[in-house]
């Protein structure tokens, strides 16, 4: 069944070749019929512990049990008289003691394949579920593939050994069965499949990273046709986590550090490719971790081709609308924004494509605001907020200045930052207005804070002057607080608190901006009736440019002013436009 050529050595092609031919539909695939029986499963199975005979074609034969029906066969693996999981890992060591990288035959990539299987077979099994997940994925098969129901299942035993928000490095003592090798002394997990050890981890750790730039790229190419590895890096951190002990503010060894830093690195590039079913456990593990290995956005791509892709996983992420929990965007997005200048003649360009991804990410959570409680709330105005300095706060480079005051002073992005202002006193806001603790707000306000400073302290040369365009959407928010000041004057209550605290904080933004001056030194609206007469005219006759106007409700009403209205002085069609250059303020 394999799609192998005899000709082949025993490692296989190249994987790249491997990856072309299964995507074009060529040999064995989890949808087609042909398959595998239980015999040569099961001598399959066998064969891996022994590495003369082992090859791809036995990998193959195992990774059948992948899809339906030969799934109702995965009890095989924990139940098989060898150690599936030691026996692979052998098969790895010998396969890269040679010289060779992870990803440089089908062979590698195959054998890191079962090794993820039989983790999540193991898990299950352990927990007494995979019974149930073997039934399940005969009975569902016609509308999901057995990966998912595997997926669904580890997922939910991964997050019931989560730690609360405030706790760190707990052990999953009961999906992972750890205990201390009384023979080795080391800390092993998964005896079903014969022991996955601390030392098994760390050289796969190594092989991963040592072959990083290809790790990624074969994880978005195979994503289509293996099932995911979350897992396997479920199985990773939880056994660093064994070996670390509880202490966040522990120093570590050097070798210890090195394993944290190159699994989170690692982790971070896998998550930009990952399923949506797996992007609660890939956040929890990028949060929970060592202080010092804390992600602090250093350069990890290899070379200008690495940071490309990195950026391409990225727009593709973002367009899936990944959860919002843990700050898994917020990291996702630092980690990006920390390696896509490697291709410098695109540097302007990724930039953007970036950020504009992230903006419309967020505009997407925005719409759904209606639909969160308080707790999703708060999360999402965390990562939208701190999202909006990551760029400039990472990238010091004074000669790209003016593209960061470009990202930090889009009009875009203070439209979405008025929406969240105001989001809490519309009807669809009521749970978040009347919510007693207001301690979510100190965050944005504080940061709202900072990005004046950014721009008026490192970014903005001395004559900046802000677009108009971003005047007039962050006086859409400015007007639209004052006015609900004013109505709550007379109720007073938490509308007129959150009304008073935002515009202050609102207010001191267009300050820092130079928003307020440019403001203040413009032309007010022309319509002789204006309700509110000091209104900047922020708007023109497109025609004449003879007459400015606060809005087009006033326009409309000077040009139907039949005793001294414009239509008398002007020839031309009632247009709108917002300046855009066309003419200029003081």
């Amino acid at each position: 069944m394999s799609i192998l050529p005899p000709h082949h050595s025993v490692y296989g092609p190249t994987l790249d070749a491997y990856l072309t031919s299964r995507l074009a539909g060529v040999g064995v695939s989890r949808y087609q019929t042909g398959a595998p029986s239980e015999s040569e499963i099961r001598h399959a199975i066998l064969t891996l512990d022994e590495p003369k005979k082992a090859s791809c074609s036995t990998f193959e034969t195992i990774l059948a049990m992948e899809r339906s029906p030969q799934c109702t066969l995965l009890h095989l693996l924990p139940e098989s008289d060898i150690g599936v999981f030691p026996a692979c890992i052998r098969l790895l060591r010998s396969y890269c003691n040679e010289g060779r990288s992870l990803f440089d035959y089908a062979y590698g990539f195959l054998c890191l394949q079962v090794i993820s299987l039989s983790a999540e077979v193991a898990k299950l099994a352990l927990v007494d579920e995979l019974w149930i997940v073997e039934q399940g994925t005969v009975q569902v098969a016609e509308y999901w593939d057995p990966p998912v129901l595997i997926n669904n299942y580890s997922r939910k035993w991964e997050a019931r050994e989560f730690c609360k928000d405030e706790e760190y490095f707990q052990p999953a003592n009961k999906l992972l069965g750890w205990y201390t090798n009384p023979n080795t002394r080391l800390e092993t997990c998964l005896s079903s499949i014969g022991g996955c050890t601390s030392k098994d981890i760390e050289f796969i750790i190594e092989q991963l990273w040592l072959d990083r730039k290809r790790f990624l790229k074969m994880a978005r190419r195979s994503s289509t046709l293996f099932p995911w590895w979350c897992g396997l890096f479920h199985l990773m951190h939880n056994t660093l986590v064994r070996s670390w002990g509880t202490s966040t503010d522990k120093f570590g060894t050097p070798g210890e550090r090195n394993r944290w830093i190159h699994l989170l690195e690692l982790a971070h590039r896998y998550s930009l490719c990952a399923d949506q079913y797996e992007d609660a456990t890939l956040a929890y593990l990028l949060k929970d971790c060592p202080q010092f290995a804390e992600m602090t956005y250093e350069t990890t791509a290899t070379d200008t081709d690495d940071s490309s892709q990195m950026v391409a996983a990225y727009l593709e992420k973002m367009k899936r609308l990944p959860i919002l929990k843990w700050a898994y965007i917020s990291r996702l997005y630092g980690y990006v924004c920390a390696n896509f200048h490697l291709d410098g003649p695109r540097y302007e360009e990724n930039l953007v494509l970036i950020t504009s991804a992230t903006l419309e990410e967020a505009w997407g959570e925005m719409l759904k605001a209606h639909e969160m409680n308080f707790i999703q709330w708060k999360i999402f105005v965390d990562t939208v907020i701190n999202n909006s300095v990551t760029l400039p706060m990472t990238q010091r480079q004074p000669s790209r200045a003016p593209l960061y005051l470009s990202v930090l002073t889009n009009d875009n992005l203070f439209e979405l930052l008025g929406r969240l202002v105001l989001f809490p006193l519309s009807p669809g806001g009521k749970l978040i207005r009347e919510e007693p603790n207001r301690k979510w707000e100190a965050h944005p306000q504080e940061i709202l804070s900072l990005m004046g400073q950014l721009v008026t302290n490192r970014l903005a040369a001395p004559n900046y002057r802000p677009d108009m365009r971003l005047v007039i959407a962050w006086n859409k928010t400015h007007q639209s607080l004052q006015y609900s000041k004013y109505m709550s004057t007379n109720t007073g209550g938490r509308n007129q608190m959150y009304s008073t605290d935002w515009d202050s904080v609102w207010k001191n933004v267009g300050e820092a901006l130079g928003i307020t001056r440019r403001l203040n030194a413009a032309i007010r609206c022309g319509y002789s009736r204006c309700a509110i007469s000091d209104t900047p005219a922020l708007y023109q006759c497109a025609r004449c440019n003879a007459k400015r106007y606060c809005s087009h409700r006033c326009q409309q009403a000077d040009w139907m002013d039949t005793s001294n209205g414009h239509r008398s002085v002007c020839t031309g069609s009632l247009t709108m436009l917002a300046l855009t250059g066309q003419a200029s303020f003081p």
